[in-house]
């Protein structure tokens, strides 16, 4: 990806303080991930990453499980998305979800979840629901949870759901479809991006990367990987992903690790090849302040 590099701006803002009418959103686009599993996406959602028009930014990654027994999606958007989403899992189901898996807490992945809970159950990992709970308004908590596992049996496949503590929060979950060879990994995984850890609410960045590791020693070659933010991707794009995080916390940390000041470090900045990564929610000096007050806790 050809990339500028952007000012900083917290993912509080792309959490959603503002307002933006739901007849004025972009489109939302649909992608066959491997047999009834899909993606769902908002074309426009790579710029507006680059350049902070959270206006137009549809939010994380849908994954969407169609099939006799129902449908079930992974996270659910921006309300003011909704009406598209729902036309989108129309076409291709005719059915509502049934099931609504959240992946964490932050908004732009279930601030659409009252959208579908009237016909549909929201689960979530036990601290995403405590956090969507002071959040979101009431029709968006989830009413299941679970603390290390849980699975939902659709659609001929078990999809099983693990959660991976202290990476991107504290509450981060992982969707294994068992049987497609598909994964949607949340925002554990920014596909082609500087990854964004939420350090005040639960997330570690050497959490962040042994979750990666773990997550990579799990799959198969021949996955399918649906990421938090980004276009579908394979196992050897995650390998690149695990790469660039092993390259710039090694370099952070081995200057920490030398006595040098946060300020130093973001001098010497990160290696060249990553610098394209950055997006308007994540600089490269952003991103070296993360790592570097992670490890310093």
């Amino acid at each position: 990806m050809n990339k500028k590099i952007f000012p900083v701006v917290g993912l509080f803002v792309i959490s959603g303080f503002f307002v933006c009418a739901a007849d004025n959103a972009p489109e939302i686009t649909v992608t066959n991930v491997a047999g009834n599993i899909y993606m769902i996406a908002g074309p426009e959602d790579h710029s507006t990453m680059l350049s902070g028009d959270w206006a137009r930014f549809s939010g994380g990654n849908i994954g969407v499980s169609v099939g006799s027994d129902g449908v079930l999606i992974v996270d659910a958007k921006y309300v003011r998305f909704s009406d598209k989403v729902k036309d989108v899992i129309n076409s291709i189901s005719g059915n509502a979800p049934k099931f609504i898996l959240n992946t964490h807490y932050h908004d732009d992945h279930v601030n659409a979840n009252s959208e579908f809970s009237e016909k549909g159950i929201v689960i979530a990992h036990t601290n995403a629901r405590t956090r969507i709970v002071s959040a979101q308004k009431e029709e968006s908590w989830p009413v299941i949870t679970f603390d290390n596992r849980i699975s939902v049996h659709l659609n001929g496949e078990e999809i099983r759901v693990l959660h991976y503590p202290h990476g991107h929060t504290d509450g981060d979950a992982v969707v294994f479809f068992t049987k497609s060879n598909v994964v949607h990994m949340g925002d554990l995984y920014f596909n082609g991006y500087l990854p964004f850890t939420d350090l005040d609410n639960g997330g570690d960045v050497e959490g962040y990367l042994e979750n990666i590791e773990s997550i990579l020693s799990r799959v198969p070659d021949d996955v399918k990987i649906i990421p938090g933010h980004g276009p579908v991707a394979g196992k050897q794009d995650l390998l690149n992903y695990y790469r660039m995080l092993q390259e710039t916390i090694g370099l952070v940390t081995s200057q920490m690790e030398a006595g040098k000041s946060l300020g130093e470090i973001k001098v010497k900045g990160i290696q060249p090849e990553w610098i394209d990564w950055a997006w308007a929610g994540v600089s490269p000096d952003s991103y070296i302040e993360t790592i570097y007050k992670s490890y310093s806790r």
